[in-house]
Formats: C-alpha cells, sequence, structure tokens
C-alpha cells in the first residue's frame, strides 16, 4: 500500500508498529516552511520533518511528496534537500502546481494551467541533481516531464516486489515508450 499524508497520526502508535508489519511506502507531503502560512491547521514543514525521521526504518521506504511544487520557493526547497536525506527519506517525487484560472506566465494544459515544460525542466534538473548528491532517489510526477525521473512511476515504489504496475498508460504513450497492453485489457 502506498499511503501519502502530511498528517502526524502515520507517525504515532500503534501505526509506526503497523506499518513494520506490512508492504508499505509512506509520502509525506512537504516542501518548505514557506507553505506552513498556506496550509493553517495542518502539520508545519519541521513536523513533517520530524515525521520523516519516525517513518524511516518503519515502511518500506518514505516518500518526500513536493506536491504541488511552486517555483517561487525553489531555493527554499533546495535547501531542504539534504536534510531530507539527514531525516532518512528515501527519495523526492515532485509534481508542478496546477492552477485552474489563468495567471501570467502559466500555460494551458488540458483542463489546467501550469508552469511552462522547459521552466519546470529548468528547475527539476536542479533538483534532480540536488537529490543525486544526497544519496536520494528523484521521482518525476509531471506527465510531461516523466523520463527526467529515476523510474517511471512516480509514486517512487516502481521498484519494490508487489508494486509492479502497468507500463501500458497514458503517461508512456505520451513520453514515447513503446509499450503493449496486457492479455487482459484486450478483451472486451
Amino acid at each position: 500500500v502506498i499511503i501519502s499524508t502530511k498528517g502526524r497520526l502515520i507517525a504515532e502508535e500503534p501505526y509506526i508498529s503497523i506499518l513494520r508489519e506490512c508492504n508499505a511506502v509512506v509520502q509525506v507531503s512537504m516542501v518548505c516552511s514557506s507553505y506552513d502560512k498556506l496550509e493553517p491547521g495542518a502539520p508545519t514543514f519541521e513536523e513533517r520533518l520530524r515525521m520523516v525521521e519516525a517513518l524511516a526504518g518503519s515502511c518500506r521506504r518514505v516518500i518526500v511528496r513536493a506536491q504541488p511544487y511552486m517555483t517561487q520557493v525553489r531555493r527554499e526547497f533546495l535547501g531542504n534537500v539534504p536534510r531530507f536525506a539527514e531525516a532518512g527519506a528515501y527519495g523526492v517525487t515532485v509534481e508542478g502546481m496546477k492552477f485552474k484560472k489563468a495567471k501570467p506566465g502559466l500555460v494551458k494544459v488540458r483542463g489546467d494551467f501550469c508552469y511552462p515544460e522547459d521552466l519546470l525542466e529548468t528547475h527539476y534538473a536542479l533538483i534532480r541533481d540536488a537529490c543525486h548528491g544526497n544519496g536520494l532517489a528523484f521521482f518525476c510526477a509531471e506527465n510531461r516531464l516523466r523520463p527526467m525521473g529515476d523510474s517511471y512511476a512516480c509514486c517512487g515504489c516502481g521498484d519494490l516486489p508487489g508494486f509492479e504496475g502497468n507500463p501500458f498508460n497514458a503517461v508512456s504513450i505520451l513520453n514515447g515508450r513503446e509499450v503493449e497492453p496486457t492479455e487482459r485489457m484486450r478483451e472486451v
């Protein structure tokens, strides 16, 4: 199971003990302290960092989930990458903020307004290099840039037994991977 949260409960007993018995990957949603004002009532960035520390070693992997990533916090986020590694995270997955309304500098991608691909590619290259420089895996949840990640599985568990996904999906096709549907997928 993949658990994606920013809530404290998962890093407390009895959940820590339960996680030790499961084939679980835990994603902790966090970017930087600047987001604290955007999420009143949610655990702060520093509290979430302590959650990563508590979870590391109690589940298969802890992934820092930087979703949504906003380009304005690039420097602060990059400064946190070594802290993610020190806390025991396995890797980072990142996806840019999607907006419902047009804003200057954004582009329309299907139903959302998003950062331009070239801008995100520049940011993600810096993040990827910082992750790798700190011994962390990098996963790109941005569908347009999925090949930048260490795996097409942006959740950070594609190589773990029991987590194998079906590569015949829209993201693989969009990014030019040669994939085939399964036998079941061919059935009417």
